[in-house]
């Protein structure tokens, strides 16, 4: 990130081969309604064309880290170390986000001071139809 000013959230994308989604998720995370955030995406060694989607977009608060160990959860914990923000967000490389998202997860922060974790339901697309992904609830105490 170019600019000196710390971003209300770290969004981290691990990525590896995956040149037709990735430019879909990038534009999920640049459409937010909140702007002051960092993207940044670990690089697992894609060789299909990938890199050259990433590095097509010219947005100062995309950063590129070519992953030193290998695996997504190496990936994650690569990019987590390159955050600025104290509020960290991973999105998979073939995934998007709805343009409220983070302003979702912010508003549940300030509502839930205490969390150490916040999430909201998914969807999926079927055939071209979105609809609310199936999930089973957190439970109240563990």
């Amino acid at each position: 990130m170019v600019s000196s000013s710390i971003p209300i959230v770290s969004v981290v994308i691990c990525l590896y081969n995956k040149v037709k989604e990735i430019g879909r998720a990038i534009d999920s995370v640049i459409a937010q309604s909140i702007s002051e955030f960092e993207l940044i995406i670990v690089d697992g060694g894609s060789t299909d064309g990938s890199l050259d989607v990433v590095t097509s977009y010219n947005d100062p608060r995309i950063r590129l880290i070519h992953q030193k160990s290998k695996g997504a959860a190496a990936g994650r914990n690569e990019g987590i170390l390159e955050t600025k923000a104290n509020l960290i967000s991973f999105l998979d490389a073939d995934d998007v986000w709805c343009p409220d998202f983070l302003f979702t997860i912010l508003s549940l922060r300030e509502e839930y001071l205490d969390a150490g974790a916040y999430g909201t339901s998914g969807y999926i697309c079927i055939n071209g139809h979105y609809q609310v992904a199936n999930h089973y609830g957190v439970p109240e105490s563990l």
